[in-house]
């Protein structure tokens, strides 16, 4: 028995892909801050490409040890906003964690984002695969990462310095 003839048209064929991007080695994470998209590779490298045209900016050297686990831009002087649209190179920083390594802060030396600088980095090495963020409350910026693999740092970002905003230590009774 055959089924009765449908009314309804053909569905049209799949879009093709725009570009194909290839970054060369194994992709961990990625993200879209300032019409630009941040690859984060396993070798530790976070390759940068301009959003309108899709073309390599920069490639960062970040880490030697593990893969980029997770990575943000924030913007130092934006206190209310959650997406950072397009910002002057000093007041952007690239905030990133990677596997065995800890977490470092890069900023722009110009507004081509062409090279960057590390101006912050930190022991908190993880040996899972759990990603951080970083999340503004009023006006503090806070960072919350992992670290070896079963604790928690939940640090205000404070220029390029990190400071303690709680204590997985429960009063009396050891840690947590």
């Amino acid at each position: 028995m055959t089924s009765p003839p449908s009314s309804r048209p053909p569905a049209p064929p799949p879009p093709s892909p725009v570009f194909y991007l290839t970054a060369g080695q194994p992709i961990t994470c990625m993200l879209v801050r300032c019409n630009k998209l941040l690859v984060g590779t396993a070798s530790g490298k976070i390759i940068i490409y301009r959003a309108s045209d899709w073309r390599k900016v920069a490639e960062i050297d970040a880490f030697s040890k593990g893969g980029l686990l997770w990575m943000e831009i924030v913007d130092n002087d934006d206190a209310g906003s959650e997406e950072v649209i397009d910002s002057k190179p000093s007041k952007v920083t690239l905030v990133c964690q990677a596997r065995f390594d800890g977490v470092k802060l890069f900023k722009p030396v110009d507004s081509s984002w062409l090279d960057w600088e590390e101006v912050a980095s930190f022991a908190i090495p993880h040996s899972g695969f759990c990603g951080g963020f970083v999340k503004r409350f009023d006006k503090d910026l806070v960072v919350v990462v992992a670290s070896d693999q079963s604790k928690l740092v939940v640090a205000r970002l404070v220029q390029t310095f990190i400071r303690p905003v709680v204590s997985m230590v429960r009063g009396k009774s050891g840690t947590v």
